[in-house]
């Protein structure tokens, strides 16, 4: 009886994966490098099309900030940079 049911388990886990592997919503993943590390987006169980465009957003916010809060370019950290280094109240 064990030895069936270890049967049927096996089974029932090939038919998950077999079916989650055929569902066509898989999992979706983007990389970038930003803030000076790379982020890695990853989207389950929706379509290629809607991850693709929500990443994209994401990654592209990301990017905004990152230019906004660069160090050495002008901009709020480039400010706070140079009052520290003047020794001056920000």
């Amino acid at each position: 009886m064990q030895k069936y049911a270890k049967l049927f388990l096996l089974i029932l886990v090939i038919i998950v994966i077999l079916f989650l592997s055929l569902n066509g919503n898989s999992l979706f993943q983007k990389k970038d490098y930003i803030f000076g590390t790379i982020v890695d987006i990853k989207i389950y169980g929706e379509s290629k099309k809607l991850a693709s465009e929500a990443s994209e957003e994401i990654l592209s916010n990301f990017k905004k900030l990152h230019q906004s809060l660069h160090p050495w370019r002008k901009g709020l950290i480039y400010d706070i940079n140079e009052a520290i280094q003047k020794k001056l109240l920000f």
